[in-house]
C-alpha cells in the first residue's frame, strides 16, 4: 500500500557519576512506531511485567510474512522486564509474549534475529541473570523453528581460545 512502517526500541539508561547517578529517559522508554517517515511517533503497548512495570524493548525484527518480533532488556529504572520475546501479527497493534528466557536466573538482555527465508525461525542471544554464585556461563543461544510453539533448541556456544570464554561463554 506504499506506507512504510518504522519501529524504534527506546530504552532507558543510567550514568553512575561520582557525585550523583543520572537516569536517562526513565518514563519515555518503550516501543514506538511511525507511519509518516518519522515525523510522528505512537507508543505501542507491550504487555507489562509481572510487577506491573513497562517492558524495556531491546531488539526488533520484521520476519518473513510480516510478523513483528520484539525482545526485551531489564529496565534501569525498574530493574526487571528483561528476557522476554513478544510477537505481533497485526502490525504492532497488539503483542503477545511468546517466550521467556529461563537459563541461570533468566534473561536480562535479549537480542533476536529472524530468518530472512523461513517464517517463525528466530535466533536468540541472551545475557543471563547469573542466579549462581559460582563462575558460570553468562549467555545462551537459542533457536526456534516454529515461533516458540514448542520450546526452543539451545545451541552450542562458539569455541573461543581465551580462558574467560571457557568459563563464562563469549562476550
Amino acid at each position: 500500500n506504499g506506507v512504510s512502517e518504522i519501529y524504534a526500541a527506546v530504552g532507558d539508561g543510567i550514568f553512575p557519576g561520582t557525585n550523583k547517578t543520572t537516569l536517562f529517559n526513565p518514563r519515555g522508554f518503550g516501543l514506538y512506531k511511525s507511519v509518516d517517515g518519522g515525523i510522528n511517533w505512537v507508543k505501542l503497548n507491550l504487555p507489562l511485567t509481572d510487577t506491573g512495570n513497562e517492558i524495556c524493548p531491546n531488539d526488533i525484527e520484521i520476519a518473513v510474512g510480516g510478523k513483528v518480533w520484539v525482545s526485551s532488556t531489564d529496565s534501569r529504572l525498574y530493574r526487571n522486564g528483561g528476557g522476554k520475546i513478544f510477537v505481533s501479527t497485526d502490525n504492532g497493534s497488539t503483542f503477545t509474549l511468546k517466550h521467556t528466557v529461563v537459563g541461570n536466573g533468566g534473561g536480562q538482555r535479549v537480542e533476536i534475529e529472524a530468518s530472512n527465508t523461513t517464517a517463525d525461525k528466530i535466533y536468540v542471544l541472551a545475557e543471563l541473570a547469573q542466579a549462581s554464585t559460582t563462575a558460570t556461563i553468562e549467555c545462551q543461544i537459542l533457536r526456534t523453528t516454529d515461533g516458540f510453539a514448542t520450546p526452543p533448541t539451545e545451541l552450542s556456544l562458539p569455541n573461543d581460545t581465551d580462558s574467560r570464554s571457557a568459563i563464562y561463554g563469549f562476550t
